[in-house]
């Protein structure tokens, strides 16, 4: 004869959610999920359908019922609504990830998932994915079913296993790959280009960069909360020269603190130039963020002080910073009269 019992389980939000598990059997059966609930009125009607017999048809039926469950992907949107906190990168990664996961367990009910399920997902990713990025995506799935009040949450499951990760050398772009793919660059990106390699920021926060974020007196560029992945401002130095070369796509007068200084940019855009230029050059495929580790290892060798290095890295902690960047192969400073002669002639932006 089976059983049914209920659970009661306290989230980390500080509510109360009323879990109901059966067993087909005595303790040497495994117990099962049979739903979970706000109130112990509720759980108690799911416990007195279940007790006693296989509920499994009946339970498949209840969560089939249209409007009487929320899917994964239903789910997902209110998470991703609720997740103030988050910079806009951060937002756009965790969307895209979860969409990924969704195309197997969007339709699902997230209060049936099992372990089983979770790996089922691990083992179609790691088909087409690499070890680190299926971690990435477990990860994003772990807080959103606990957003869903799933208890125990089955991708926290010790059962659940990921594929082996093997930590890949970072090989950023040498002085002269990245003039070879300058040059390949159409010329209004080349500005964009060469300041992601020469101060490391994100290219995300290059692209929201306005002139009210520029100090000339003191030569760097502040990085916003609101757009540092951290959500921690910073200052990020610039070369005297450099800062020079952004001046002058602009009059004085036009340089208006809320105006972007590369206006229309995006994110995508770089990304797709700069694919392009390494197919064009025939170089290795290198994306924007590799300028960021390019210039980081370069600060990395010229022995910048771990906390400094953090600090211009916009990391939390230091040791964040030396662990990805202390093994890199240091390349060589590009030639500042190369730079300014990839450049070439700036066309002014009208007022």
């Amino acid at each position: 004869m089976g059983s049914a019992y209920i659970a009661r389980r306290k989230l980390s939000s500080g509510g109360v959610r009323y879990q109901v598990r059966y067993r087909l059997g005595g303790r040497a059966h495994r117990s099962r999920h049979a739903g979970s609930f706000p109130t112990r009125k509720d759980a108690r009607t799911r416990r007195d359908l279940v007790a006693g017999r296989d509920p499994r048809r009946d339970l498949e039926r209840l969560h089939g019922q249209a409007g009487n469950t929320r899917t994964l992907s239903q789910w997902t949107e209110s998470y991703l609504e609720s997740r103030r906190d988050w910079a806009e990168a951060t937002q756009a990664s965790a969307r895209f990830c979860l969409n990924k996961v969704n195309e197997t367990l969007g339709h699902r009910d997230p209060q049936t998932l099992t372990p089983h399920d979770i790996q089922h997902l691990v083992g179609q990713l790691t088909e087409n994915l690499k070890p680190a990025t299926v971690s990435r995506y477990l990860a994003m799935l772990r807080p959103l079913l606990d957003y869903t009040g799933v208890d125990p949450n089955p991708a926290r499951d010790r059962t659940v296993k990921l594929p082996p990760a093997t930590r890949e050398e970072l090989k950023p772009p040498t002085a002269s790959e990245f003039l070879t793919i300058l040059h390949n660059t159409p010329p209004r990106l080349r500005l964009p280009l060469i300041v992601l390699e020469q101060t490391g920021i994100r290219v995300g926060e290059l692209t929201s960069l306005t002139w009210g974020n520029i100090d000339t007196e003191n030569q760097r560029i502040r990085i916003t909360s609101q757009h540092a992945k951290t959500r921690r401002p910073r200052w990020v130095n610039i070369p005297e020269w450099l800062l020079h070369e952004i001046e002058t796509t602009r009059p004085t007068e036009g340089r208006i603190e809320g105006r972007g200084v590369f206006p229309g940019l995006t994110p995508d855009a770089i990304r797709r130039a700069m694919r392009n230029a390494c197919q064009h050059a025939g170089t290795p495929h290198y994306h924007p963020h590799d300028l960021r580790h390019r210039r980081i290892s370069l600060w990395h060798n010229q022995n910048v002080p771990a906390a400094e290095l953090a600090q211009r890295a916009g990391h939390a902690r230091p040791s964040i910073t030396l662990d990805t960047y202390s093994h890199v192969i240091p390349p060589q400073e590009t030639p500042q009269n190369q730079l300014k002669h990839a450049l070439g002639p700036h066309l002014v932006v009208p007022r």
